[in-house]
């Protein structure tokens, strides 16, 4: 029964917010008719629906910041390339030209 309980309380959030598939909000609703725990463990979280909603906004707030970490990794990626890429053309054009000059001599 415990795991039940531990599946049901991990989905409360997403049953307050009226988003679980119909055969899956059927199967929470049952447990929570039958189960003292889960649904005062439902209430708990209706009645700190204000602290739910700060910290829906604070998960927000940090996917926003971790994708625009994602981009400046990506751009500094792109950035080493180009650098690389530079080097590698400058070591090559130097190359050759001190192959022509010992050539010329």
């Amino acid at each position: 029964m415990m795991n039940k309980c531990d599946i049901v309380q991990d989905l409360l959030p997403l049953h307050i917010d009226g988003i679980l598939r119909e055969s899956t909000e059927r199967f929470v609703k049952d447990h929570l008719m039958n189960c003292n725990a889960c649904s005062n463990a439902r209430i708990e979280l209706l009645n700190s629906s204000g602290n739910w909603e700060r910290h829906s906004e604070r998960i927000h707030e940090i996917s926003a910041q971790q994708e625009g970490e994602k981009a400046f990794i990506e751009d500094v990626k792109r950035w080493r390339q180009r650098v690389a890429l530079a080097f590698i053309s400058i070591v090559i054009v130097l190359s050759a030209l001190s192959w022509f000059a010992g050539k010329s001599f």
